[in-house]
């Protein structure tokens, strides 16, 4: 069986009312479940969804996903999140953030 690690996190995006994300990390996936009281949503990104983004990064899978989990996880000090409209009535949570000097953007 996979190992499995939790994370529940009161986010407060900028310029919007707070966001709960509930995540449930792998070694090389992860799954998300957010609500904002009324509505949620859920994301399951897949091993080859993980792959192909830590690959525009130039980072090991195992890299990414840790990364992942600290700013999805565990609100970052310095750190600008953002929950905006993706069209077709769904969500993007967006956590702009500086990493080794670095601008990144997450979705």
């Amino acid at each position: 069986m996979e190992e499995e690690r939790h994370t529940c996190l009161k986010l407060v995006p900028q310029d919007s009312e707070p966001i709960f994300v509930k995540g449930t990390w792998f070694p090389s996936h992860f799954h998300l479940s957010i609500t904002d009281g009324l509505h949620s949503w859920i994301c399951h990104a897949s091993q080859d969804d993980v792959r192909d983004r830590a690959a525009l990064w130039d980072q090991p899978v195992s890299d990414y996903v840790l990364l992942a989990e600290r700013y999805l996880g565990f609100q970052q000090p310095g750190s600008v999140y953002r929950f905006t409209d993706a069209g077709d009535s769904n969500k993007r949570a967006v956590a702009v953030c500086n990493v080794r000097g670095m601008l990144c953007g997450e979705g």
